[in-house]
Order: structure tokens, then C-alpha cells, then sequence
């Protein structure tokens, strides 16, 4: 199955604010990223990257390099990679320059079946990775990455809102019903950030504007939210 036929999300986080978690600026322009192929092992995980399925990341830091190597670390999960470790207590202070994710938008990816669960194909090369910031991430989804659920990005908002509509349509009994189930588990948990860590992002679960963190996304699968605002991207889907 390619890009255009995949069967995912039941809700997608626009992270328009990720730009928040990288530090401070610099006169220079932000590195490169680069290919994570030749058997690199995830920094979090320690998981050959290339050999599972699903995104990968890579962040270079400022001041900060992973154990074992140079700029960047690489991850070869996103939810439970990329995530985890820039938002670790012991990284708080660490400006990141640049954060890359496999940009799902721009590769003809691939999802494959297998023991009847479909899986999301990997992507290495540097130019698979864009800019984390400009990425819609389609979250509880139907195809999983190489470590279960993932966050799934496209540089392109319409390519996301394609997969919630086409799972919304088609890979529920109940469209409706799951969309606002979605909405009301977002109100319900509206107020409850408090981590003084926490970096705001503009996203949206169903159809619902939304302010959620990113720490809260890559802890649980299930985002977090306070705020609602305008700003936030809305899907092209209606209750």
C-alpha cells in the first residue's frame, strides 16, 4: 500500500510552536540533516535504524553530544525515541540547533501487513527529513512504527488531514462517534498542564483546536491539552 492509500490516524498535532523547544537562535544557519543508514543504533533505544519500521529523528544540539558520538543523536522512533530524550530532566538545558523527522510527505512510503498489523516503512536518507516544526503529526494511529504506535509526519497538512478523513470514513464502524469521542477526551483535559517544563504546540484532536505539549504527546501516545486557539490547523472533516 503507498502514501495515498494508507489507512491511519484517529488524531493529528500540528506542531506550528515546536520551534519553542529549540533553545535559543544563532546567526548561523541550522545543520544539515544527514543519512542514518550504515547501522546506526538509536540513542535511546539502542535499535538498529533502518531495520524496523516507522519515522526516524535526529537532533544536533548546541552544547550537548549524545554518548558515543558526534552531532546529531538519532532515533529510530519518534513516541518513544526523539521524544523521550530531548525531554529527559537531564537535557532541560539543551539548546537543540536543529530537529529532524522523517517527513512522510515527501517519500512514497509503504505500509506493509504483517501477523495483521500494519506497519509504516523506515526512511534514511538525509534528504527523507524535514524540519520537525513544520510537521502535522497524525497520532493514534492504525499503522505502527518499529516500537508500536507512533507519531506520523507530513510536511504537508493535507496529507494528514487525508489520512484522519480516510480512517474516519472507512476504518470505523461509527465515524461520528470516534470523532467526538476524540473532541471530548481533548475538554476533558483541558487545564491540566502543569510541568514547568511542558512547550506549548498548536494542534488539534478530531476536529477540535487545541494547545498541547509535546512532552505530553511522546509520554503517553494521547496528547494533553489547555488552551483552545484559533491558530491551531484544523482537518478538513466535519461533525
Amino acid at each position: 500500500m503507498t502514501r495515498r492509500r494508507c489507512c491511519v490516524g484517529a488524531a493529528a498535532i500540528g506542531t506550528c510552536g515546536l520551534a519553542g523547544c529549540l533553545g535559543g537562535s544563532t546567526a548561523s544557519p541550522p545543520p544539515d540533516p544527514i543519512s542514518l543508514d550504515g547501522d546506526k543504533t538509536d540513542d535511546w533505544g539502542g535499535m538498529i535504524i533502518g531495520e524496523h519500521f516507522g519515522p526516524n529523528g535526529q537532533i544536533f544540539y548546541a552544547k550537548h553530544s549524545p554518548e558515543g558520538h558526534d552531532n546529531p543523536a538519532w532515533f529510530h522512533t519518534l513516541a518513544k525515541g526523539l521524544f523521550p530524550y530531548h525531554f529527559a530532566p537531564d537535557r532541560q538545558d539543551c539548546d537543540a540547533e536543529a530537529i529532524y523527522v522523517t517527513d512522510y510527505s515527501a517519500v512514497d512510503f509503504e505500509v506493509t501487513t504483517v501477523n495483521g498489523q500494519a506497519f509504516i516503512s523506515s526512511h534514511t536518507a538525509a534528504e527523507t527529513f524535514g524540519d520537525a516544526a513544520g510537521m502535522t503529526y497524525v497520532m493514534e494511529s492504525d499503522v505502527h512504527g518499529g516500537m508500536g504506535p507512533d507519531f506520523l509526519p507530513f510536511s504537508a497538512a493535507s496529507d494528514a488531514d487525508r489520512s484522519w478523513t480516510h480512517t474516519a470514513d472507512v476504518g470505523f464502524r461509527s465515524a461520528r462517534s470516534t470523532r467526538t469521542s476524540s473532541r471530548r477526551t481533548g475538554e476533558r483535559a483541558v487545564g491540566r498542564l502543569s510541568h514547568p517544563h511542558k512547550r506549548p504546540v498548536d494542534g488539534v484532536t478530531g476536529c477540535i483546536p487545541v494547545k498541547a505539549t509535546l512532552t505530553d504527546v511522546s509520554d503517553s501516545l494521547g496528547a494533553e491539552y489547555s488552551h483552545p486557539t484559533e491558530s491551531a490547523h484544523k482537518p478538513n472533516c466535519a461533525i
